[in-house]
């Protein structure tokens, strides 16, 4: 049996909410850090990915038809170049869904037809003016597999955390029961509900954590621990390949990573992140490379005269002016 944690679940409805589209190119290790000044109120976000290769299906051509493997290099060549130019293009813990903030996201621009979801449109359009790349750029990694880094800054971070708590409450209120739930299950629902018309919170920042919060009943507790305890995380039944299962033991052991407590208060479970002695919640992500799929991407981009980066000099170019 698979269980879907509920923090597994909300992290990536969050990020399906707010993607662009599939990623044309795919990481085996990544680091992110996160990194906020309460006093000026500034998020920074660092994303060191490594090993890349270009995405096993590509873009469909017209009419849906598969993209051939030079089609699928060269489209994770140009992402990859726009990225290192400063595009803020992102790929968070190796998820297929990518964030492109150049577009309004397809499920926001969805939802605004209704005049529930109309201010929400707004929102994204004012927080986004606030988001720049401030450092990109490709490198080799210790493999001599391509590598990219990227420095993010959020200014009026609490305008992205509005943001996010007024989404995950509108999606959670605009979400249908599936057929047949038990009895326990639609009470879960409604708790979940009653939290969302209050607005949450489901994300909380201050200058010494990042918490993650969500009505939990005690049958949902436990499952939450066997889920821990199961990576990876699926809907329970759901048949997955070996390199599903491999993705999502990397993706869960990178949530888990930085979780330092975990408690129920008044039925909210609290999941808290807190910045640790080096001013960061560190999210390390770590799978298996694509040896031949990374070496036909870095030959593709061999005529970048990509330098190699040790971990060091890339840490450097991610604290550093661009």
């Amino acid at each position: 049996m698979r269980i879907a944690t509920p923090l597994f679940t909300l992290f990536l409805l969050s990020l399906g909410l707010l993607a662009s589209g599939c990623s044309e190119y795919e990481v085996a290790q990544q680091d992110v850090g996160l990194a906020y000044d309460a006093e000026t109120d500034v998020l920074t976000l660092t994303i060191d990915s490594r090993g890349l290769h270009a995405a096993a299906t590509g873009v469909p051509r017209l009419f849906g038809s598969p993209a051939t493997e030079e089609e699928r290099i060269a489209g994770a060549v140009e992402r990859l170049r726009a990225a290192a130019d400063g595009a803020p293009y992102f790929v968070l813990l190796a998820s297929p869904l990518a964030l492109d903030l150049t577009k309004v996201p397809e499920a926001i621009t969805r939802e605004a037809k209704d005049a529930d979801w109309a201010d929400i449109e707004a929102l994204w359009l004012g927080l986004r003016d606030g988001i720049s790349v401030e450092a990109a750029g490709l490198y080799l990694d210790s493999e001599q597999e391509v590598g990219l880094y990227q420095r993010v800054q959020v200014k009026e971070a609490e305008k992205l955390i509005t943001f996010l708590n007024e989404l995950l409450s509108r999606s959670v209120l605009d979400a249908r029961a599936a057929e047949g739930s038990s009895p326990r299950e639609v009470a879960a629902e409604e708790s979940r509900n009653a939290y969302a018309r209050q607005g949450g919170p489901w994300v909380v920042l201050d200058g010494e954590a990042l918490e993650v919060r969500m009505p939990l009943a005690p049958w949902q507790v436990a499952n939450t621990m066997k889920g821990i305890a199961e990576l990876p995380f699926a809907p329970e039944g759901a048949e997955m390949e070996p390199w599903e299962e491999e993705v999502g033991r990397a993706m869960g052991r990178a949530l888990f990573s930085g979780l330092e407590t975990f408690e129920v208060v008044d039925g909210i479970a609290r999941f808290r992140y807190p910045f640790g002695e080096n001013g960061r919640i560190d999210l390390p992500y770590a799978r298996m490379r694509a040896s031949e799929p990374a070496k036909h991407l870095r030959d593709a981009l061999s005529v970048e005269g990509l330098q190699p980066l040790s971990p060091g000099q890339v840490a450097a170019k991610l604290t550093g002016p661009r």
